[in-house]
C-alpha cells in the first residue's frame, strides 16, 4: 500500500499544472474527490497551479448546495499538455467527463472499480473500497493530515456517506469508519450536510407515493423493477434520477432494478442493485459496468428493459 501511495505523491510533487478529471454524470463520490484533492493541493503547494476540468457542464447546484465550491474554467490545450493529470473514480476511459485529460503529460488514476482497463500511466486501483473518497482520505492522512481542513474533511465525507449509502453497503468496512472519525473532527458541519442529504420537500414525496405505485414487487422470482416514463421527473418538478433506492430492504426480494431516460444521453440509464449476488455480468452485458451489489447500465430501447429483467431473474436461478 505504502508504495503507491509513494509514487503518486512522488508524481504530484514534480508537477507545477494538475489537472483533476471526474466521469460523466458525476455523483458525490468522484466530485467529493477532485474537490478534495484541489483543496488540499492548493493548500499544501500554493505555488502550484491545480484545476478541475469539466465543471463548466455541470449544474454548480449539484454540489454547492452541500458547500460552497469555486468553479474552475477549462484551461487551454497548451496548459493541459505540460500539466499531471489524475482522473478520479472512472471504470473506463470511455467515461471520463473530460476527454482532454488525454493530453496530459502523465496521467494518475484511483479508482474502486473493477480494473477492466488500464488507461492511465499510474493507476491505483482498489475494488473493494468503498468509494474513491476513502482512498483519497487515506492518501491525505498519510501525506500530511495538517492541510486537511473542514472543506476537504467535508468533501470526502460527502463521498464517502453517499456510495456506502450511509454505510449500509458491506463495502463498508473498519477502514472506512476509522477515517469517517478522523474527519468528523475537521469537519464544521457534519450535521447540517446530513440532513441536506436525507431532507426532503412535499414535491419529493408525492413522487415517491407515485414510484411505488408503478413499480413490480415480484416476491416469487426475487426481483424488484421500475421504469420511470418520460417526462414524468418535469411533472413532478424533481431531478432525474434513477430512484432505485426505493426499492431496497424489501422482504422477498434479492435484486432490484430500475430505468429512466437521460435527456442528455438521448438513452435508458438504468441501475441495478443486489444483497448478496454479484450483477456485473448483467450490468456488462447491456453497455455498463461497476460493483458486485451495485451496477448500472445504459439501453437504446427501453423494451429492452425486460431482457435486463430476464436477465436477473437466471442470476437467481
Amino acid at each position: 500500500m505504502r508504495n503507491i501511495l509513494d509514487q503518486i505523491i512522488k508524481l504530484i510533487k514534480k508537477y507545477d499544472r494538475i489537472s483533476l478529471f471526474f466521469h460523466s454524470h458525476p455523483d458525490f463520490d468522484t466530485l467529493g474527490s477532485v474537490f478534495s484533492l484541489r483543496e488540499y493541493l492548493r493548500k499544501k503547494y500554493p505555488h502550484k497551479n491545480v484545476l478541475i476540468l469539466g465543471l463548466e457542464g455541470i449544474d454548480k447546484k449539484y454540489f454547492d448546495r452541500f458547500i460552497e465550491v469555486k468553479m474552475d474554467k477549462t484551461p487551454s490545450d497548451e496548459w493541459i499538455v505540460k500539466s499531471l493529470g489524475i482522473v478520479c473514480d472512472t471504470a473506463n476511459s470511455a467515461r471520463v467527463y473530460e476527454q482532454k485529460f488525454k493530453l496530459c503529460k502523465k496521467t494518475i488514476r484511483i479508482d474502486h472499480h473493477p480494473h477492466d482497463e488500464k488507461f492511465c500511466f499510474l493507476e491505483w486501483i482498489e475494488r473493494d473500497r468503498s468509494s474513491v473518497c476513502e482512498m483519497i482520505g487515506e492518501l491525505l492522512f498519510y501525506w500530511d493530515k495538517k492541510y486537511i481542513n473542514s472543506l476537504v474533511a467535508s468533501c470526502l465525507y460527502i463521498g464517502i456517506l453517499t456510495d456506502t449509502n450511509r454505510f449500509y453497503y458491506p463495502s463498508t468496512t473498519k477502514s472506512t469508519l476509522n477515517l469517517v472519525a478522523k474527519l468528523y473532527k475537521r469537519m464544521n458541519d457534519r450535521m447540517g450536510i446530513q440532513e441536506l442529504l436525507c431532507s426532503k420537500n412535499i414535491e419529493d414525496i408525492k413522487f415517491q407515493q407515485y414510484i411505488y405505485s408503478i413499480a413490480n414487487f415480484d416476491i416469487v422470482k426475487h426481483v424488484a423493477s421500475l421504469l420511470i416514463p418520460k417526462l414524468i421527473f418535469k411533472k413532478y418538478k424533481v431531478e432525474n434520477n434513477s430512484m432505485i433506492w426505493t426499492m431496497s430492504n424489501i422482504k422477498d426480494i434479492e435484486i432490484w432494478t430500475s430505468i429512466y431516460y437521460e435527456e442528455e444521453m438521448k438513452k435508458w440509464k438504468g441501475s441495478i442493485r443486489s444483497k448478496k449476488i454479484d450483477i456485473t455480468p448483467v450490468a456488462k452485458k447491456y453497455n455498463g459496468g461497476g460493483h458486485k451489489l451495485a451496477s448500472g447500465f445504459v439501453l437504446e430501447n427501453e423494451k429492452d428493459f425486460s431482457k435486463v429483467i430476464a436477465d436477473l431473474e437466471k442470476l437467481i436461478k
